[in-house]
């Protein structure tokens, strides 16, 4: 965010400025070895962020609110 005089100068996101990789400090990263401790990854698992955009989407199409993953439309009763 850029602000002057109190106001911020970029709030529309066709103004926003992206960070990018040349933004970021420097990182210093140390790995433990805590064998008293189960593994617990190493990061965050990413997929699921965007299951509730896809679900959004298909709602905002098709006015069908699907809440399981895969999503499927139900049946046609015939």
């Amino acid at each position: 965010m850029i602000f002057e005089n109190g106001q911020m100068k970029n709030a529309a996101f066709s103004e926003y400025l992206v960070p990018r990789f040349k933004d970021m400090p420097e990182l210093d990263i140390h790995f433990l070895n805590r064998t008293d401790l189960q593994s617990a990854g190493g990061g965050r698992d990413s997929h699921h962020c965007h299951r509730p955009a896809i679900g959004n989407a298909v709602f905002h199409a098709t006015g069908v609110r699907l809440r399981e993953m895969p999503m499927r439309f139900p049946e046609a009763k015939a």
